[in-house]
């Protein structure tokens, strides 16, 4: 079904993803960019889907609330966010049992964020995944970034793995990094 495992590190977000779509459980391989990078003001943020992949559509034409600045609270712009996306899955009947039958990751500002039904429920270590390879994931996840492997090679290593022990997620993998905000600007 899916895999998406991200990283913060250093104000930066690394995320990476499988590609894999389910129709009718025939995997359709290498269609699905399960990564987004979508404007939330002057800022860039990544969102990784996993569930309904009609949100996808949905989610690209969304007006994002703008990006807090240092004086707001990351927090409540989160939520915000996630009820925005929320109300949007609803209106268009993503729903199971009335419940978006989506979970996102957000990242944003070094920081990343679970999505779910009005949902915003904050990593603070920093490590994440969503999809039915989130644990095989976390799992290499943990295990690079205990080691020396860079950032980007350890979400890409994480995915990577995780498609090959989840017999719903396959790649190819999908690799997005989220600079920095002074970085980026």
């Amino acid at each position: 079904m899916t895999t998406v495992v991200a990283a913060a590190v250093d104000g930066k977000v690394f995320m990476a993803a499988d590609s894999c779509l389910t129709l009718y459980n025939r995997p359709v391989v290498g269609l699905g960019m399960k990564i987004l990078r979508l404007d939330a003001g002057d800022d860039e943020v990544l969102l990784g889907l996993s569930g309904h992949w009609g949100l996808s559509g949905f989610l690209s034409k969304l007006k994002l609330p703008v990006a807090p600045d240092e004086s707001e609270s990351y927090q409540a712009w989160a939520h915000e966010l996630a009820g925005v996306i929320t109300k949007a899955a609803v209106e268009a009947g993503i729903v199971d049992d009335g419940q978006m039958d989506n979970h996102l990751l957000l990242g944003w500002n070094g920081l990343l964020w679970t999505l779910h039904h009005h949902t915003a429920l904050a990593h603070l270590d920093g490590r994440a995944a969503i999809g039915s390879g989130e644990a095989v994931a976390l799992g290499a996840l943990d295990a690079f970034l205990a080691t020396d492997v860079p950032t980007a090679a350890a979400v890409a290593g994480a995915a990577d793995i995780a498609c090959r022990r989840d017999i719903y997620s396959q790649g190819p993998v999908q690799v997005e990094v989220l600079d920095a905000p002074e970085e980026a600007a």
